[in-house]
C-alpha cells in the first residue's frame, strides 16, 4: 500500500502545487487568466482520459509496468514544458502531462481500493499527498523560483519526484486481476471492509451500479467548488495586495492542514459511516471560502485558507469510501480519479472567467452550489444502495 500512496503523490503533485505552478507560469509567460484557467483545464483533460480509459484496462495491466511508464512520461514531458512559452504548445504539453499522472492516480486508487481499511489508506493517500506539496511550496520559493522563476518550480518537482521514484519498484509485477477474490459478491473489492464506509458491499446486487454512480457524481461536484478556489488562492491573495513571500508561506500552511485532516479522517471509527464526516467537511470548506472570497484582512484571510482546506481535505476520504462502498466489481474506484478530474478541469476553468478585476464573489456562489450538488448526490448514493432491492439486512 506505501508504493501505492506514492504513486499517488506523483501522480497527483501538479495539483498540489498548481497555484505556484500558474503563479509562476502566468509571471514568467505572461499568459492571462483565462489562458491560465485553460491550460488547467488540459491538464485535467488529459487526466480525465486515463482515468475514464482504466475502467477498461485497470485489471489487465502490471501496476509497476503502467506506473512506472506513466512516470518517465511525466518527468520528460515536465521538463519539456520547462522550454515551452508559447501557449498553444504549452497546451499540448500540459494535456500530456495529464495523460500520465492520470494512468498514476487511476492505478493507485485501484490497488488502495482492495485494502481492508480503505478507509485509513485514502486518509494517508490524501496526507501524503499533500505533504509532497508542503516540502514544494516551502521549499522552491525560497530555493530555485528567485533564480529561474518557472523552470525552477519544474526541476524542483522533478528532483523530488525522481527522489520519491524507487518506491514504485515495491508495485505489483502481476496484474490487479491476479489478485481479486472469488468469494464474496464484489469481484474486486471483497476484500474491503464493510464497516470502513458504513455500507455493507454484499448489499449491492451485481449489475446495479447507481449507488457508485452517484457517489461519483458527488466527487464532481465537489471537485468543482474546491479547485475553483484552489487554482487561484495566490491570485486572490496578490488581488488583496497582500505580501508575495507571506502569501506562498501560507499556501505552504494550508497545505500542512491538508496533511493533518486526513490522516485523522482516516482514523474516524467505521460506525459513523461516511456522510455525516463528509457533511462537516463540506460546513468548513464552505465557512474558509466566505472568509477567503470576502476578507481584505490578512488574519482573516490566512483563517479562512486553512479552514478551506482542513475542510476538503478532511472531507476527501469519506468521499473515496462512498464510492468504494458501493463499488459492485471493483472497477468504479479506478474512476474516482477520473471523476477528481472532471471536477478540477471545471473548476479552474469556470474559475477562470469568473474571476475577473479581482471580484471573488461569482467565485463563492460557485462553491455553494457545486457543494450543494455534492451533498444531494452522496445523500442519493446512500439512499440508493439502502432502498436496492438486492440489498441485505444491514444487521445479517
Amino acid at each position: 500500500m506505501s508504493a501505492a500512496v506514492v504513486a499517488s503523490a506523483i501522480g497527483l503533485v501538479f495539483y498540489n502545487v498548481l497555484p505556484l505552478f500558474l503563479g509562476t507560469l502566468q509571471d514568467s509567460a505572461g499568459f492571462a487568466n483565462d489562458q491560465l484557467g485553460l491550460i488547467a483545464a488540459g491538464i485535467f483533460l488529459g487526466f480525465n482520459l486515463s482515468g475514464l480509459s482504466s475502467y477498461f484496462w485497470i485489471k489487465r495491466v502490471s501496476p509497476f509496468l503502467a506506473c512506472g511508464a506513466a512516470f518517465a512520461g511525466m518527468v520528460a514531458l515536465l521538463l519539456l514544458s520547462a522550454f515551452t512559452s508559447s501557449f498553444p504548445p504549452f497546451l499540448c504539453v500540459a494535456v500530456m502531462i495529464g495523460l500520465a499522472s492520470g494512468v498514476l492516480a487511476s492505478v493507485a486508487a485501484a490497488v488502495i481500493g482492495r485494502a481492508t481499511n480503505a478507509n485509513k489508506w485514502f486518509g494517508v493517500k490524501t496526507a501524503a499527498e499533500s505533504m509532497v506539496g508542503v516540502v514544494l511550496l516551502f521549499v522552491l520559493p525560497a530555493t530555485l523560483i528567485p533564480r529561474f522563476g518557472f523552470s525552477g518550480v519544474v526541476f524542483g518537482v522533478v528532483i523530488l519526484l525522481v527522489c520519491l521514484s524507487p518506491l514504485i519498484f515495491w508495485l505489483s509485477k502481476k496484474p490487479l486481476s491476479d489478485f481479486v477474490s472469488q468469494s464474496g459478491s464484489r469481484e474486486a473489492g471483497a476484500s474491503f471492509s464493510s464497516s470502513d464506509a458504513g455500507v455493507k458491499p454484499s448489499s449491492f446486487r451485481a449489475g446495479r451500479h447507481a449507488p457508485a454512480y452517484w457517489a461519483l457524481a458527488s466527487m464532481v461536484a465537489f471537485f468543482i467548488g474546491a479547485s475553483s478556489i484552489w487554482a487561484f488562492l495566490e491570485r486572490i491573495a496578490v488581488a488583496r495586495n497582500f505580501d508575495a513571500a507571506t502569501i506562498g508561506i501560507l499556501i505552504g500552511v494550508t497545505l500542512f492542514c491538508s496533511v493533518l485532516a486526513p490522516l485523522v479522517a482516516g482514523a474516524a471509527p467505521a460506525r459513523i459511516g461516511y456522510l455525516k464526516p463528509f457533511l462537516a467537511g463540506c460546513a468548513l470548506l464552505l465557512i474558509g471560502t466566505v472568509e477567503v472570497t470576502l476578507s481584505s484582512n490578512f488574519a482573516l484571510f490566512a483563517m479562512g485558507a486553512c479552514l478551506y482546506m482542513l475542510g476538503w481535505s478532511g472531507a476527501l476520504p469519506f468521499s473515496y469510501s462512498m464510492i468504494v462502498a458501493a463499488d459492485t466489481d471493483g472497477r468504479h474506484i479506478a474512476l474516482a480519479p477520473f471523476a477528481f478530474g472532471v471536477g478540477s478541469m471545471i473548476g479552474p476553468m469556470v474559475g477562470g472567467y469568473l474571476f475577473v478585476n479581482g471580484s471573488t464573489a461569482p467565485l463563492l456562489a460557485l462553491m455553494v452550489i457545486s457543494l450543494a450538488v455534492a451533498i444531494v448526490a452522496a445523500w442519493k448514493s446512500q439512499a440508493t444502495a439502502m432502498s436496492n432491492p438486492g440489498r441485505l439486512d444491514a444487521e445479517a
